[in-house]
């Protein structure tokens, strides 16, 4: 076919017999072209919120947000969160960055399996923050630069690593 290599979705008819598989390729494809149009239509950074602010000496408050990775991820930020940043050495630059993360969740007994086995029934969307001394590459996002001196954050935060979409 010409043209062909492109995405590939289910399709589904009367009587059809469907497997675990299927509804993987079927979100899959759903996924796939959600990050594809993230990518492609909008970019990746910060759509908007995840300020930066900081709480104590060692203690930076992200507020809720949304933000786009590398890959056309949605990133959701909610609700506001806080993260120690007490490891960083003094007079050191770091930034705050962000990525997306899944978990599995509920189990529920595997039918047929292994008495007591259970598999994971859903997949939670999430996020993790994370202090690094470098300026972080894919799939991170920053969200701030920071440094410390004298054991505190210096306010404010700094920006210019910040990406935005848009």
């Amino acid at each position: 076919m010409p043209g062909a290599g492109g995405l590939e979705r289910v399709r589904f008819f009367s009587r059809q017999l469907l497997s675990a598989d299927d509804f993987k390729q079927e979100q899959d494809y759903f996924r796939e072209k959600l990050r594809r149009h993230n990518r492609k239509l909008h970019g990746w950074g910060i759509v908007c919120g995840a300020e930066v602010r900081v709480e104590t000496d060692t203690t930076l408050t992200v507020s809720p947000g949304y933000a786009l990775d590398p890959h056309g991820e949605e990133i959701v930020i909610e609700p506001e969160c806080s993260i120690d940043v007490c490891d960083v050495a003094d007079g050191a630059a770091a930034f705050l960055a962000v990525r997306y993360v899944e978990e599995p969740t509920r189990p529920v007994p595997a039918v047929g399996g292994v008495e007591g086995e259970a598999e994971y029934s859903r997949t939670r969307e999430g996020f993790e923050l994370e202090v690094h001394s470098t300026c972080p590459a894919e799939p991170w996002v920053v969200l701030a630069d920071i440094e410390i001196r004298d054991g505190a954050v210096v306010q404010p935060v700094g920006t210019a690593y910040r990406r935005s979409v848009g």
